[in-house]
């Protein structure tokens, strides 16, 4: 079962396993984004996880679930909040599964998820993860660094003319394309260690990556001291609460060295080279 069937890693993941010819159920609870599963697979269930009651029956006959269930972390798009959706989702689909006696759970998590204390999307991760301990059922949690596309923000800012790099810009990450994401999903679909931490194939600073989008952009890189962050972010929580924790993590992370083992072949630059900016919205 691959649930968040038609996000952009559930889909890839469901690629590699259909091309490895693994019998697999995919989930999601859009009908319109449920379609551009068929050719992949013809068990196609459409349910709303955040209800457990939609939930009963669909892990019959089912081994394995994979969850790449997550709200998106962009600061233009709008979402329901991270406890509903990366907390409460995943809690759904775990007491599900155990409940219809799934024998193990890889489960996508987030790098940070175990340091970055206080922080509402490291947190959410963290108690999915302690749920999986809790229930005592066999699995994996990847921690990856990130997705190339979690960087498209910085490109949508430089294409309109800005690249806000908070602190020096010195700290280092290796951001992973879902492509390569999701062989290593695939890689320990059906045993595996505890926890995996997976990077892309390079490693760079934040001011390299923002040498790389104003390569692609032309927009100017603006260094944003840390000092102004907070009371900015506090501002922000008055306004929207949704937005000001992914501010929050994006400073965290853009302030700390995020760097895990080094997996895949497609590099940052390729990622940028096929990248269509008329595809990214404008901002302003």
């Amino acid at each position: 079962m691959v649930a968040g069937a038609s996000g952009s890693l559930g889909l890839e993941v469901i690629k590699k396993l259909r091309q490895k010819g693994v019998p697999l159920r995919a989930l999601d609870r859009s009908q319109e984004k449920a379609e551009m599963l068929r050719p992949y697979t013809d068990d196609v269930v459409i349910a709303d996880a955040t209800n457990a009651a939609e939930l009963q029956g669909v892990f019959e006959d089912i081994e394995v679930l994979f969850s790449a269930v997550g709200q998106s972390v962009s600061l233009f798009t709008k979402g329901e909040s991270f406890e509903k959706i990366d907390y409460g989702v995943n809690e759904n689909l775990i007491n599900a599964a155990v409940a219809a006696g799934v024998r193990r759970i890889v489960y996508v998590s987030i790098k940070g998820a175990d340091a970055a204390s206080g922080l509402t999307l490291a947190d959410v991760h963290k108690r999915v993860e302690d749920l999986l301990k809790l229930r005592n059922i066999n699995h994996t949690v990847i921690r990856p660094v990130g997705l190339f596309s979690g960087l498209n923000d910085l490109v949508i800012m430089g294409k309109q003319g800005a690249i806000p790099i908070p602190g020096s810009g010195k700290h280092k990450t290796n951001p992973i394309h879902q492509e390569d994401l999701a062989q290593v999903v695939v890689d320990v679909m059906f045993e595996g260690p505890q926890v995996l931490e997976a990077g892309g194939p390079e490693v760079f600073t934040r001011n390299q990556i923002a040498q790389m989008v104003y390569e692609k952009t032309g927009g100017r890189i603006m260094h944003i001291p840390e000092m102004l962050i907070e009371p900015g972010l506090l501002f922000i929580k008055y306004v929207d609460e949704n937005i000001k924790d992914k501010l929050e993590f994006f400073k965290y992370v853009s302030t700390n060295d995020m760097v895990a083992p080094q997996y895949g072949k497609i590099t940052f630059m390729d990622y940028l080279k096929n990248l269509d900016l008329n595809q990214l919205p404008d901002v302003w």
